[in-house]
């Protein structure tokens, strides 16, 4: 099989999983049952992304590492993530608001000691680098000396490289937090929020998805020293919209073939009209 064959069927396998997922997730169904029917979807997907890897042999190590790091971690935090939400959602203690804030900042905490645990990677991996890539994303490359997950024995070696289960772990984990911060919010923990915004986005989630992102990378609030999460997370509060999986979103614009940035040039273009037309 040829190298542009076996990503192509790659990338249709990833673009079905997507599309299921959000046709699941537009159901009416609770939370709980919105989870384990995602897991049914995702394991069905892993398995046929296990069986076409088995039949292909990565002619350069540029392959290998794009779809170990590149690839394979964008179903695989699929599945941490619903596998995540039905436990925290499924152990949800019954109480008072007082009650859920605990649980939820207590889950938060998880995710953050996650962090500390593995801050030299997670660097890494923000900064975009690719100087170490034969390290983590090359399958049989362990080197014990490297901080590895305690159960990577039980993966099976010909799918599992030392750290692209821990790059989907922080995928995953950046899509848990942004659902606490929404749940710790409606729990009652920070005043500004306690009387719900009256305000309401009515143009698309990836407009709004557009605008966020380029109000983070400009560093115009806080000077930028605010995670893109947090940030989302208070205009998804103050409009009243769940943005969902907004990492695939700002993913589909990046891959726009024309007008990457059509909804900020929808803005400019209109203030640009209005103030022709008031001159």
């Amino acid at each position: 099989m040829e190298a542009k064959i076996f990503f192509r069927k790659v990338e249709n396998l990833i673009y079905t999983l997507n599309r299921d997922l959000d046709l699941n997730s537009e159901g009416k169904k609770d939370t709980i049952a919105k989870a384990e029917y995602a897991l049914v979807i995702i394991d069905a997907c892993i398995l046929k992304l296990k069986e076409l890897l088995s039949t292909y042999d990565f002619t350069c190590i540029a392959d290998e590492i794009a779809f170990f790091k590149d690839l394979k971690p964008k179903v695989i935090s699929q599945f941490i993530y619903y596998s995540q939400t039905l436990q925290i959602e499924s152990s949800k203690p019954k109480g008072g608001h007082k009650t859920l804030l605990k649980y939820y900042s207590n889950e938060l905490l998880k995710l953050r000691y996650f962090y500390n645990e593995h801050k030299e990677f997670y660097n890494y991996y923000r900064r975009k680098a690719t100087y170490l890539d034969t390290k983590y994303f090359l399958r049989n490359n362990f080197d014990l000396k490297m901080r590895l997950s305690s159960h990577h024995y039980n993966f099976d070696q010909n799918f599992t490289t030392p750290y692209d289960n821990i790059l989907a772990t922080i995928i995953a984990n950046d899509l848990l937090e942004l659902d606490l911060h929404i749940a710790i919010t409606k729990a009652g923990k920070f005043d500004v929020f306690e009387n719900k915004s009256s305000l309401s986005w009515t143009g698309s989630k990836s407009s709004l998805v557009e605008l966020v992102f380029a109000l983070h990378h400009s560093k115009c609030i806080n000077s930028g020293n605010i995670e893109l999460v947090e940030l989302m997370s208070a205009f998804s509060q103050l409009f009243n919209i769940n943005v969902g999986n907004f990492y695939k979103t700002i993913t589909e614009i990046k891959n726009r073939k024309t007008g990457r940035n059509k909804f900020l040039q929808n803005l400019n273009d209109s203030l640009n009209q209005l103030f022709l037309d008031d001159m």
